[in-house]
């Protein structure tokens, strides 16, 4: 799954909110049934490469993936299990895009 949107924010701004956002998230913002683990993220540049198992109740799933900041946008690379990314309805993708604009203004 990729997704980019455009930010104003400049490079370092950006890499900053997206660094803070990624922390949130892959620290454990999700509760209840979703477990993650295995959580791993490291800066090359700038892209922040990210890593995890994520699982319902038995079923466990690696993720990984990667945002590259430039200068005018975000893109997010996420390598979903196909049988994953056929489940996400198209609003997941959508929401992925409001939630970073959001994070963005």
């Amino acid at each position: 799954m990729r997704i980019t949107v455009s930010h104003d924010k400049g490079k370092q701004e950006a890499m900053r909110i997206v660094d803070g956002a990624a922390e949130q998230v892959l620290g454990g913002m999700f509760s209840g049934a979703l477990r993650m683990s295995d959580v791993q993220k490291r800066w090359n540049g700038s892209t922040l490469e990210f890593s995890l198992t994520a699982g319902l109740s038995p079923v466990r799933v690696p993720i990984k993936g990667s945002i590259l900041v430039a200068e005018k946008e975000i893109t997010i690379d996420c390598d979903l299990p196909a049988f994953i990314e056929n489940l996400l309805p198209e609003s997941a993708r959508s929401g992925v895009q409001s939630a970073i604009r959001g994070l963005l203004k």
